[in-house]
């Protein structure tokens, strides 16, 4: 298919003539944090190419002759044959017999070079030109065991390699996994040190089951190579039934303890409409978040999720069941591009079971695709201990694309499917549009800037069940809390569904099959919603940064407990957080696809000051393009206007930076760019946005179809701006950076090629984050600045040997060093 979505496909009915101006494409991939191996990764170094032409190379223990092609013309007859360094010869015996030499290298020989050179003369002294030879000999390359380890799926290890035992100093090494049959793919292999302090490493394990393997490959300069192999089994035992998911939980990597995969996307803003919160996405992008490289025409297995070993032995009418959604707000996947359940023989092959064609080329990008219910039966012959069954999802594109929505699998025996009282949407921000803002601009904006309205939709997802489930009256919360000063907390005690209906009590009671899908104004909530107006408006220092956790926790009386938790339970819980900090926001932080301008167009998305302010920079969501995008800059441009942006106040050309490679941020990082002068705002709307420039590739910007402001977007190719408009909504993810921002620019030099000036250890840590410099001169001061997850300024202390967060939440966190003229960012878990 087309990867790159054009706006007239998906703008249907736009109201401008420039149609080709800007468009749509899908995401290339993402970027997830890796706190398993050591930080900085010790690079591997290719050894490549030995340069060896120059030598002619013997194995221990071999024999051969080898003609020398003395030019004797002109010299006459008795001419004698000698050779210089044939009875020195260290690593063999050399004889040169007329002008043939036969070498024999000692069957002992290790390594070493034996440096010959022949020539022919008469008896007048006239000599041929002489032929040097340099002859290399070596032994075979060694493999040594290093034996075997168990670990658990997911587990860490680290293998000690003995000193290389070559004959002279290592100048490389590699480290790959090295089994040939092993069908993990998610394990990670690293060293922990610099070659000059030895070749031990650390092995992160996939979640398959079977035995891995990793070689250290050890070579000197002349290309004799030692590999040291170590083995792993990855031990996983069959569960027995039933097996259930539903793919609720906080995470977004589907859960260990019942897949061996890491490849799908686990979260809950791709789907449109389903049964529960959460969601496993297939997106065609592997499981570091990378896109798979380019094949063929032909559609193939991209993302697989395979369920652990399953113990069916003695099972009699076992069923698997599941939910399907393809594309959701991602990228169609056309009829080609199927999505497949497969089952694994006792055998060990896998047969597929069932193949669900993609969508019609002719189905518009609007057109409802609703989640679909799928049961198979599983054949009396699958029915052993150790049945596994997977899905994958075929592609022939590149990037995040083609994408198909997977929901609440169980494999069970049950007739029914469990008892099961699910929300089917997230709580809601405090705000809106906005879905951040400074306080200060809240306070000014007043209860305008809240939010008009809250949605609640459950349903109970059973069927042939006689009782109802009822949300208990007890234990049922709507709960927000945080902030800063005097935090908060406040509950509406209980939430029910009663409180989004008539308000009688059988709101409350869910019989099977069972649908709630209500609206509510937010101060029909009463006091819960004074009490939070009131709080952010009047107590709230406008100074600090608040956050604000707005929860949805139901207790659900007559669900099924026992074996199919916890996801029966993790469905009744959602949590959304409203940021007030220093910066503006219309998104919730997760791009569903990026928006290019083409060449000489500006795209720009409005905001609105409620108080005199500056402006100090913008962050900019950028996912990585397909491709790359060159070495072109982004041009950042601010605007001001009454009604429609017509001034052009600031720009400034910044590199392109992908967030994840500074390890700023989040899962799905911002680049944060601080202007050289801040810029003077006054009450009222103002503009921001880049203008893409000339280049061979255009500037994709994240785009959140989740979140849609109405009648901030604006574009120009040249003609003067016009809105943004059409079917395909969202928030553009820009947000601007305002007085009192205390984080940081994301740094400009390349991280490849920057030195750390500290190390940091442990890491992850339970509290103690011990400092120790590389290099620091007696003059020299380091200072250190601590982040959190969102860019907010935590610590900053000078010359310390370590710091205490055993105060701070478990979380990932940002340390910058600085000498004054350098930096390093290092990536600190706090566990």
């Amino acid at each position: 298919m087309n990867v790159r979505l054009l706006l007239p496909v998906l703008f249907l009915g736009l109201g401008f003539s420039p149609l080709f101006a800007q468009q749509f494409v899908p995401l290339s991939g993402y970027d997830f944090p890796d706190n398993s191996l050591p930080a900085p990764l010790t690079p591997k170094v290719n050894c490549g190419d030995f340069g060896l032409d120059a030598y002619e190379l013997f194995e221990a223990g071999e024999s051969r002759t080898i003609k020398l092609d003395l030019d004797t013309i002109g010299l006459g007859p008795g001419i004698t044959y000698s050779c210089e360094g044939c009875a020195e010869a260290a690593f063999g015996t050399a004889v040169f017999a007329n002008d043939t030499l036969t070498y024999s290298a000692d069957a002992g020989a290790e390594e070493g070079v034996d440096e010959l050179s022949f020539t022919a003369c008469n008896a007048a002294g006239e000599c041929a030109i002489v032929i040097p030879l340099s002859i290399l000999v070596r032994r075979d390359s060694r493999t040594i065991d290093l034996g075997n380890r168990i670990v658990l799926p997911g587990g860490v290890v680290e293998v000690g390699v003995p000193r290389e035992m070559l004959p002279s100093e290592a100048i490389c090494r590699t480290i790959e996994t090295c089994a040939t049959d092993y069908a993990g793919r998610e394990q990670r292999v690293a060293f922990l040190e610099g070659m000059d302090r030895g070749n031990d490493f650390r092995y992160v394990a996939a979640r398959a089951g079977g035995e891995d393997a990793v070689c250290v490959t050890v070579c000197t300069a002349f290309g004799l190579c030692d590999v040291y192999r170590a083995t792993f089994t990855i031990d996983r035992e069959a569960v027995d039934l039933p097996f259930f998911d539903d793919f609720s939980y906080n995470d977004f990597r589907p859960a260990a303890n019942l897949w061996q995969n890491e490849d799908v996307l686990i979260n809950r803003n791709f789907a449109v409409g389903p049964p529960s919160i959460g969601v496993a996405t297939f997106d065609a992008v592997d499981f570091d978040g990378k896109p798979y490289a380019s094949g063929s025409s032909t559609p193939v297995p991209r993302d697989y999720l395979t369920s652990t070993p399953i113990n069916m032995a003695g099972q009699s009418g076992v069923n698997l069941h599941f939910q399907l959604q393809p594309r959701g707000l991602g990228n169609r996947p056309e009829r080609q591009d199927s999505f497949l359940v497969q089952f694994l023989s006792p055998e060990g092959n896998w047969s597929t079971a069932l193949r669900i064609e993609g969508v019609p080329i002719t189905t518009g990008n609007n057109t409802p695709l609703p989640f679909e219910s799928y049961t198979l039966t599983i054949p009396d012959e699958m029915l052993y201990n150790g049945f596994q069954f997977r899905f994958a999802n075929k592609s022939s594109e590149v990037g995040a694309v083609d994408m198909w929505h997977l929901d609440y699998v169980r494999l069970d025996a049950e007739q029914n499917p469990p008892r099961d009282l699910a929300l089917q949407a997230e709580a809601f921000y405090l705000t809106e549009p906005y879905t951040a803002i400074p306080m200060r601009h809240l306070q000014a904006g007043g209860e305008a800037l809240f939010r008009d309205s809250i949605t609640l939709i459950l349903e109970n997802l059973s069927a042939g069940a006689t009782d109802d489930i009822t949300v208990d009256n007890g234990l049922s919360r709507l709960r927000v809390q945080g902030g800063s000063n005097d935090p908060i907390t406040v509950a509406a005690s209980p939430l029910l569904p009663s409180a989004f209906g008539t308000g009688g009590s059988g709101d409350n009671e869910f019989a099977p099959g069972q649908r709630l899908d209500r609206t509510i104004l937010f101060s029909k909530l009463g006091k819960v919603y004074t009490d939070i107006v009131g709080y952010l408006l009047t107590v709230a220092d406008e100074n600090l940064t608040h956050k604000l956790e707005t929860i949805y926790l139901f207790n659900n009386n007559g669900e099924t407990s026992g074996a199919y938790e916890p996801g029966i339970t993790d469905n009744n819980f959602s949590s959304v957080t409203t940021c007030f900090g220093e910066y503006m926001a219309y998104d919730d932080g997760t791009a569903e696809v990026t928006l290019e301008g083409q060449s000489g167009t500006t795209i720009l998305q409005e905001y609105n000051a409620f108080v005199d302010d500056q402006l100090t920079g913008i962050q900019v969501r950028i996912p990585r393009g397909l491709g790359g995008l060159g070495d072109q800059d982004i041009r950042l441009v601010v605007y001001s206007g009454d009604t429609m942006p017509t001034d052009l106040i600031y720009s400034e050309d910044f590199p392109i930076l992908y967030a994840e490679d500074f390890h700023l941020d989040s899962l799905q990082g911002y680049t944060t760019y601080t202007f050289d002068a801040p810029v003077d705002l006054i009450t009222g709307a103002f503009w921001v946005g880049w203008e893409q420039q000339s280049a061979s590739r255009s500037i994709g910007v994240g785009f959140d179809r989740n979140n849609s402001p109405e009648e901030v977007q604006w574009f120009d190719v040249g003609n003067g701006f016009q809105r943004l408009g059409g079917t395909t909504t969202g928030a553009i993810m820009l947000r601007p950076l305002l007085a009192g921002f205390a984080g940081f620019q994301t740094n400009t030099d390349d991280p490849a090629q920057q030195e750390p000036l500290i190390e940091v250890f442990p890491n992850p840590t339970n509290g103690t984050l011990h400092l120790r410099p590389r290099q620091l001169s007696a003059t020299q001061v380091l200072r250190y600045r601590l982040f959190s997850f969102s860019g907010a300024l935590l610590r900053e202390v000078s010359n310390a040997d370590r710091l205490e967060l055993g105060d701070l939440p478990a979380g990932i966190y940002l340390l910058e060093a600085s000498d004054g003229t350098r930096w390093s960012h290092h990536k600190i878990v706090r566990r």
